[in-house]
Formats: structure tokens, sequence, C-alpha cells
């Protein structure tokens, strides 16, 4: 079965937002199984969840602040009738005024 990928954006302080997506994840049944920060502009939470909760998730990510594009709503409202488990992505941009956060990759040896 294909991975279920949500495109979202926010203007939510990021920490928090992050902690609140994660929540509403939980909340509706499922489990956060990776997180990938790409500099503080953008982040990626890689999770499971039943389909029959994906509308429950929606709405929760919807209070946490966490605005689905227009594709995300409809693939999210498809999958939620296809029954199991899926395995899923949420792509979070976040919009605000700080300066761009360096993280320095770590030299590899070799």
């Amino acid at each position: 079965m294909a991975v279920l990928t949500l495109q979202a954006h926010t203007a939510a302080p990021r920490h928090e937002c992050t902690r609140r997506a994660a929540d509403a994840i939980q909340a509706a049944g499922g489990f956060v199984t990776d997180v990938r920060q790409f500099s503080n502009a953008a982040l990626m939470l890689r999770f499971e969840v039943p389909a029959t909760a994906l509308p429950a998730m929606g709405a929760g990510l919807a209070a946490a602040g966490v605005g689905l594009d227009a594709v995300s709503e409809s693939a999210l409202a498809d999958r939620a009738l296809s029954g199991g488990e899926v395995d899923g992505t949420l792509h979070l941009r976040f919009y605000h005024g700080e300066p761009d956060l360096r993280i320095p990759t770590p030299a590899v040896p070799g």
C-alpha cells in the first residue's frame, strides 16, 4: 500500500505546533515513528494510524493550527475508507520571521 503523504502549513510557533501535531496523531490512535527537521522552516513526521481514525486525526491537526492543503484533505478522506493501517508522512512548512536555523552536518571520515 502506498504511503499517505500530507502537505500542511502553519504560522504557529514551531516547537508548540510540532508537539500538538504529534498529539493529534496519538489521540487518533496512531504513532509517530520518525521526525525529520529541515532547518526551522520545514519538518516531516512519519506516522502510522488506523484508516478509520484518519478523520479524527485531520480534525485534531486542524485544531492544532495545522492547515492541510486541498489535495491532502482529499487524500485523507479517500484513505479513511480503505480500512487497515495507514503509513503516512506529514510535511509541515512553518511561516515565521525567524532567521534560518543552521544545523551543522558532521564530517564523515573516509
